[in-house]
Order: C-alpha cells, then structure tokens, then sequence
C-alpha cells in the first residue's frame, strides 16, 4: 500500500468518525429537548394536579392530583373500602372566628386524604386567600426560610388570628 493510498484511508476513517460524533451530539441535542418537554409536561401537570382533584377511575372517588393523595389501591381492596369523596377546606380569608375552625378542617383533611406531611404545607398555602399567599410570600423573604410546615403556619395563623378573648383566657 502506497503512502498516498494509506492517507486516503486515514483521511476517510477520520471523516467517518467525525461524521459519527455529530450524529451523536444531533441525538444528544434532540434527546435534551425532549427531556426538557417531558420535565416541562410534569410541571405542568403537577401544576394542574394542585389545582383539581383527579378522578382517574370515574367512581367519584379523588385519588392521586393535588388532595393529598389516596393511592390507587388492586381491585380486591377497592371493594372493601367505603366510597367517599373528601370536600375540598373552604379558603381562609383571614376572618378571626374562622381561623381556629379552618386550622382544625384542614388538619382532618390531611388525616382523611392521608397526605405526606411534606405535602401539607404547600397544600395548604393553596388555601389561603391571594392576600394571605402576598403574606406567606413576604414571611419567607424576610427571613428567608420562611415555614418549615404545616404545624409552624397553624400556629402561627392561630397566634395572629386567634380570638382576643381566647388569647387572654390562655395568658391567664
């Protein structure tokens, strides 16, 4: 084999490789876009999931979406579980008499839809009226951590909004 037939050989092989490489970065490029899709289609759906409840099995029944969540449970356990559908909490207003009372729906609320205790939080900031969202906001870049959980919002909604004359029964 002559030395020009030699880099004829290498000239082409290169020129394979090189050819191979960006078919692999075209996939890779193609494959982060639809990765970033996918991830944007979840949030999406995450999204809506908080604001409705999902009724995937058409019984009436909430599972899954954003009340906190009943799994999906094998036909055979489906049977012997009373039908029930959760009443979504009213939104708190930030009325005084109803603060102890709203506190109180939402704690049954969470033990009924068997919500994760990380979950809770945040669901139930999707409770709070616009203005009470505009103050939850403000706590956090404040003291930028803001509420922990559900338990450290409920007691401080409660100290803030509690019945003066239940406020000076318990000082007493």
């Amino acid at each position: 084999m002559s030395f020009e037939q030699f880099q004829a050989e290498v000239g082409a092989t290169l020129l394979q490789v090189q050819q191979g490489l960006t078919a692999v970065q075209q996939t890779q490029q193609q494959q982060g876009q639809i990765l970033a899709e996918l991830q944007q289609r979840q949030m999406e759906q995450a999204a809506a999931a908080v604001q409705q409840p999902t009724d995937v099995q058409g019984d009436g029944m909430l599972f899954g979406g954003g009340q906190g969540g009943l799994p999906p449970q094998a036909p055979e356990v489906r049977e012997q579980v009373p039908r029930t559908t959760l009443k979504n909490p009213d939104v708190f207003t930030g009325v005084r008499e109803k603060a102890e009372r709203w506190c109180t729906d939402m704690d049954d609320w969470f033990a009924n839809a068997q919500t994760a205790p990380e979950r809770q939080l945040g669901l139930a900031k999707s409770y709070l009226s616009p203005e009470l969202k505009d103050w939850f906001d403000l706590v956090k870049l404040e003291d930028g951590i803001g509420f922990c959980d559900w338990p450290a919002l409920k007691d401080t909604l409660l100290h803030r909004y509690r019945d003066k004359y239940v406020r000076r029964a318990v000082k007493k």
